[in-house]
């Protein structure tokens, strides 16, 4: 009995609220809510969309657009481009019965092995890459640390060679030489290699383009060592082993 009594006067307040309510207008709209007929159906009959939401087409939004992903050169591009680079030198690794090219298939330096006799070098082809069509079938040009460590050397060897020769041809014949064409203008040469080496020209009335070589050619030769030699020597091996030469 008690219970009943307990609850009785929550039961009058609530009934009279309610007859209190019944005479006012009903409340607005929510924020948000939005007017009937105001809204915009979707062209697949689905749910209305709020009036500012973007037209809608019914078509698939279009694919963002993909580049061409770096790569760099073959074993076979590198083949070819040095000796035309590089007066007919090629990439090479010299003992007294060997004269390997750095850059041949493994094939191709048991051939020489088999003519020549004497210790079998292994060329670096298969390492860079090159397909041999024996394990692999298609050749990995994706750039990597690997081969960028190989460029390295392989740039060194090129350029310190080139440097000898062009020692040589100092005097008997100065249109001959690889690197050092025009070694009193230094500005000049470092256009000279630019051009060789990336296929950039550079103006004679502007630096841009050379200015971090002749940098380089600079610090070089403050170097308790520095001299000409190695100054040419480290522009020739930043040229050849850059991503300007070895990616496209």
């Amino acid at each position: 009995m008690k219970r009943i009594l307990i609850l009785t006067p929550a039961l009058a307040v609530a009934i009279f609220c309610a007859c209190s309510s019944g005479g006012e207008e009903p409340a607005g709209p929510l924020p948000g809510d939005q007017p009937p007929g105001q809204q915009t159906p979707q062209p697949d009959g689905g749910a209305a969309l709020p009036p500012d939401h973007p037209p809608v087409t019914g078509e698939d939004p279009p694919a963002p657009p993909t580049g061409k992903a770096t790569r760099r050169m073959s074993v076979d591009q590198l083949r070819r481009s040095l000796p035309i680079l590089f007066d007919g030198r090629e990439w090479i690794l010299e003992d007294k019965k060997n004269r390997i090219n750095l850059l041949d298939g493994t094939l191709q330096a048991i051939e020489k092995y088999d003519q020549n006799g004497g210790k079998l070098i292994p060329g670096l082809a298969g390492t860079l890459g090159e397909a041999d069509y024996l394990l692999t079938s298609q050749s990995n040009l994706d750039p990597n640390t690997l081969f960028s460590r190989y460029m390295d050397d392989m740039a060194l060897s090129m350029c310190g060679a080139a440097l000898v020769e062009d020692g040589k041809n100092s005097v008997s014949a100065p249109e001959k030489r690889i690197i050092l064409r025009y070694p009193v203008d230094v500005d000049r040469n470092l256009r000279y290699l630019r051009l060789k080496f990336h296929g950039v020209y550079v103006p004679e009335n502007t630096t841009d383009g050379i200015r971090e070589l002749r940098q380089l050619y600079d610090n070089t030769l403050k170097q308790p060592n520095g001299n000409p030699g190695a100054a040419w020597l480290a522009v020739c091996v930043a040229l050849v082993s850059s991503p300007e030469m070895m990616t496209y």
